[in-house]
């Protein structure tokens, strides 16, 4: 990302040529100190940054504050296929549901999920459903994935239904 700050300070005539320096800026940008373009990559967060750019010559100096805020795309999903899986009571099973969720911007998701059937989890890391089969019923699960930029839920179906 690139920005240029240089129209916003205007040099004295006769004097030194502007020399630019700013503070507040997200971790990894730096600004040019001749051109005053201030550059560095999308931190992909949801901060605030105040930022001060002071332009510096032979008769002074001046300064210009301003907020940087950076476009942070919260996770996006696609339907998770329903899990209809013949099993008997106490059978082990496992579900990856974790491709079915993108972080755009490569933030690290956490998973969650409500409606399992009892003495299942999702690891929250992995977004493995695991346990065992438990009673031949549909359960009604929400998965939701969550990052620093916000969250997207799914809900699918699990039957271990023995017919």
């Amino acid at each position: 990302m690139v920005y240029d700050v240089s129209s916003f300070f205007t040099n004295t005539v006769g004097a030194t040529p502007l020399v630019f320096s700013a503070t507040g800026l997200p971790a990894g940008f730096t600004i040019d100190p001749v051109t005053g373009i201030i550059s560095g990559n999308n931190p992909n967060d949801t901060l605030t940054y105040g930022v001060t750019v002071t332009a510096t010559n032979n008769c002074g100096d001046t300064s210009q504050s301003f907020d940087m805020t950076f476009p942070c795309p919260a996770p996006t999903s696609t339907p998770i296929p329903n899990l209809n899986v013949p099993l008997l009571q106490g059978d082990p099973y496992n579900y990856n549901v974790a491709p079915y969720f993108t972080s755009p911007c490569g933030q690290t998701i956490t998973f969650s999920a409500v409606g399992l059937p009892p003495g299942s989890s999702i690891n929250p890391a992995t977004g493995l459903i695991s346990g065992t089969a438990n009673l031949s019923q549909t359960w009604n699960v929400t998965v939701t994935a969550t990052t620093i930029c916000g969250q997207t839920s799914q809900s699918f179906t699990m039957d271990f239904s023995s017919n």
